[in-house]
């Protein structure tokens, strides 16, 4: 149960950039900031999709 933003990495290991995919972003915005539904739409599912690189390579 998330209620409150997330602190999303940006930085991984060995000098590596993260950056994050909502895949509902009126939930859960890119950045991490949590816009909860309202009680009548009920819970929400939401994945999140991290993409790392490190300038050559990329793995999501």
């Amino acid at each position: 149960e998330v209620t409150t933003d997330l602190s999303l990495p940006k930085q991984g290991a060995h000098g590596t950039t993260i950056t994050w995919e909502s895949h509902n972003e009126s939930i859960i915005s890119n950045e991490g900031k949590v816009t909860r539904p309202s009680y009548e739409d009920g819970d929400q599912t939401v994945k999140m999709t991290a993409k790392i690189t490190d300038g050559v390579s990329t793995v999501t």
